[in-house]
């Protein structure tokens, strides 16, 4: 054989390896449940956990978790991998097929730490519900149905569908929370998640043009004299019934606390979520 046609031959085979390495860094990219007959899963977020943890089969396993999950209550019992930030080393030994994360939780530089260990991870975007539709059905399809994505939103778009309320007036609602502290109070914006609950049920929200909650200005908030208002724990009712007395929604006695784990995470009870508003929308 001459040099010549040795050359070819040897550069049409690096090319064939090459090819072949890439497609398989693809395949990994798009299917993480390649040759595994589980997926371990570390979970960085409480509303990622519940998800996992509810609407999974067995092959889907969380093996790391952090501080705050808490929901289901027997996740407890998973080992904690974060606190503020994620403890890198101790998600290496566990050895996850898959890390999730919320991204508006997370930086570019922490997901980069993940890769530079060679980590698989996974994104949530919670921003807005057609984010979080499109992050859930892909999810689905990156762990091969482990995760039963569509079958999740189905239920969310029923209970949306089933509890719509018949009214002939629109009711005007804000959803306020607080920090841990209750030195300042936060209300929900018209894009987030909880105003295309409300709205869809028949409702209107009322609150900042955003995808998340924004410091509460009472001024502004006593200048739309809303009918309801939603709030994330009983101490707040009574808060607010000082705070705000001079509201529509606090003279008629029209304040409903719905547990904050339930109201502000975009998990895996959203249906849940969708009855208690509708319920206390239809009173």
């Amino acid at each position: 054989m001459s040099i010549y046609k040795l050359r070819v031959l040897l550069t049409t085979l690096v090319i064939i390896v090459i090819a072949v390495s890439c497609n398989r860094r693809f395949e990994n990219q798009t299917n993480f449940t390649e040759n595994k007959k589980e997926l371990r899963v570390v979970s960085l977020s409480p509303s990622i956990t519940e998800l996992i943890a509810l609407h999974s089969s067995n092959q889907l396993r969380i093996v790391g978790r952090t501080d705050s999950c808490n929901f289901p209550p027997n996740i407890k019992e998973i080992p904690s991998i974060a606190y503020i930030k994620p403890n890198y080393e101790k998600i290496l030994k566990l050895n996850p097929g898959l890390v999730l994360y919320d991204k508006l939780l997370y930086t570019p530089a922490d997901i980069s730490k993940l890769t530079s260990l060679k980590i698989n991870s996974f994104g949530i975007n919670s921003s807005n519900y057609q984010e979080f539709k499109k992050s859930i059905l892909e999810l689905e399809k990156l762990t091969n149905r482990y995760f039963h994505g569509t079958n999740y939103i189905q239920s969310i778009e029923k209970a949306l569908e089933d509890n719509k309320i018949k009214k002939t007036t629109c009711p005007k609602i804000s959803i306020i929370s607080n920090t841990a502290e209750a030195t300042n109070e936060y209300i929900a914006g018209k894009e987030s998640f909880q105003a295309k609950i409300i709205n869809i049920l028949g409702g209107e929200l009322i609150g900042p043009n955003s995808d998340k909650f924004e410091l509460l200005s009472k001024e502004w908030l006593l200048s739309q004299q809303v009918d309801t208002i939603i709030v994330s724990s009983n101490e707040q009712v009574n808060l607010l019934d000082k705070k705000l007395n001079s509201l529509k929604a606090v003279k008629n006695n029209r304040i409903y606390p719905i547990f904050p784990d339930l109201l502000l995470r975009m998990g895996g009870r959203i249906p849940e979520l969708i009855k208690e508003i509708a319920d206390i929308l239809k009173r």
